[in-house]
């Protein structure tokens, strides 16, 4: 867009720093336990050729319905386009991060200017937590996306010269139905923010009754054609009590749990948020509707997190956006004299960290599923034609090892409580340094850099004795 061409530096900047972040290989090369599980998924839809009904772990979840399917459908078709694989895995997210960050930067430029929409993306880019998260195959970077382009749809539909409102109020309801297929139940994080926004601002939308039919309209179109082709209603019906048992009691402490991550996490961008709330409050005047958005999907995240009842830090990666665009509201007065300069210092801190990424030999984050993901590649190495294995409790936590097991291997996983088990055709069995199975029925696999033992049946043997 030609008013953007006098920043095209900062453009740049903000695209190679989202390369580095969202792709770069000294990222962390594994996935996380939740993404593993998504991917896994998505991985069992090629397998079966079912894209209608999903399955994980058999004991548990021979028929999943946690979560909605669009993230692992849009997963499932990478996969089968560019092959299985964690680099794979990581494409679908990083695309969402970067349509996220294209439209905090639209949004920003509607809040206040241009170079503050530069800002909030830059932010948004240097949010250490929004990375985490959001470059993982986790479903609340694509929530991130809906709620983001949701919100510019629908400001653009409040413009007072603007003839395509009723265009932009059917974007909103498709983003709204976006939002649902990715987190269910959470995209009404959007109306919410909407609502409460135009309850602060002492205002009504501006053909509300076009606006409304506009993205009633969209959101049904959605919804009607993963009903017709997704078996929606299937899902829906059993989606409930599928994560009822997540809801739990809350107590103060709980109930803090959220906010409290945010205030020791949020660095360095912290008091600069508390400085743009504190700038809103005070000058009410300046409060337009991009700003008050901004307000109000903050709060309304850390509200309904601390009530929901169950939380896991990855839930807050849909409070970064809107607070990026708080941040570069008291960012952008301290920066607007010396602007082009900012630029330039920008441009030179990420060519410094592209350089010190492709030459430090160094992760930024740690990989719980590398010691288990050795293992099975010794494992595929020296044993063939095993189809379920065995992992104890004492070796690791049953999840975890369900998610990497089924995420790196064709095989079927069954957590044990003891080794005390008796051996069935397909088995191989891996147990921590510090247990031995009973020894006339199982015999050890010697492993060369494994952190755990590995046992095969005397009765069935799928493993060479020796490496």
């Amino acid at each position: 867009m030609p008013r953007y061409r006098q920043h095209s530096l900062f453009i740049l900047n903000l695209l190679v720093l989202w390369l580095l972040l969202f792709l770069g290989h000294n990222w962390e090369e594994g996935l996380k336990m939740d993404a593993m599980e998504n991917a896994s998924i998505a991985k069992f839809i090629l397998s079966t050729g079912n894209w209608k009904s999903f399955r994980y772990e058999l004991e548990a979840y021979s028929q999943y319905f946690n979560h909605p399917p669009l993230v692992i459908w849009l997963e499932a078709l990478f996969f089968k386009v560019f092959g299985v694989s964690d680099s794979i895995a990581r494409l679908v997210p990083a695309l969402f991060g970067l349509g996220t960050l294209a439209g905090v930067v639209l949004w920003g430029e509607i809040a206040l200017s241009i170079e503050a929409g530069l800002l909030a993306g830059w932010v948004l880019l240097t949010s250490n937590r929004y990375i985490k998260f959001a470059s993982d195959v986790l479903l609340e970077g694509p929530l991130c996306f809906f709620l983001v382009w949701g919100t510019f749809f629908f400001l653009k539909s409040q413009e007072k010269l603007n003839q395509k409102r009723i265009r932009y109020s059917f974007l909103v309801g498709l983003c709204l139905g976006g939002a649902f297929l990715t987190k269910s139940v959470f995209f009404i994080i959007l109306p919410l923010s909407l609502v409460t926004a135009f309850l602060l601002n002492r205002s009504v939308p501006k053909n509300s009754l076009l606006v409304f039919s506009g993205t009633v309209a969209g959101f049904l179109l959605v919804l009607a054609v993963w009903f017709g082709f997704g078996d929606g209603l299937n899902f829906l019906t059993h989606h409930y009590s599928a994560i009822s048992s997540r809801v739990e009691s809350r107590n103060w402490a709980t109930f803090l749990v959220p906010t409290k991550n945010i205030l020791t996490t949020y660095w360095p961008w912290l008091p600069f948020l508390f400085w743009g709330l504190g700038k809103l409050l005070k000058n009410t005047q300046e409060l337009n509707l991009g700003k008050s958005i901004a307000f109000t999907m903050s709060l309304i995240v850390l509200v309904m997190f601390s009530l929901a009842g169950h939380f896991f830090e990855h839930y807050l990666t849909t409070f970064y956006p809107p607070a990026s665009i708080l941040v570069s509201i008291s960012l952008y007065p301290l920066l607007k004299p010396r602007f082009k300069l900012i630029e330039k210092v920008l441009w030179g801190l990420t060519v410094f960290l592209a350089v010190a990424l492709a030459v430090l030999p160094i992760n930024l984050r740690k990989n719980r599923a590398e010691p288990l993901a050795t293992t099975l590649r010794e494992m595929s190495a020296v044993c063939h034609g095993q189809k379920e294995l065995l992992i104890t409790r004492t070796a690791m936590d049953r999840w975890l090892a369900v998610a990497i097991t089924l995420w790196k291997t064709p095989y079927e996983i069954k957590s044990i409580e003891s080794v005390d088990s008796t051996p069935q055709a397909g088995q191989l069995l891996i147990t921590s340094k510090d247990e031995a199975p009973p020894s006339a029925v199982w015999e050890k696999v010697p492993l060369c850099h494994s952190q755990f033992n590995l046992y095969q049946s005397k009765q069935f043997q799928y493993c060479r004795r020796s490496q």
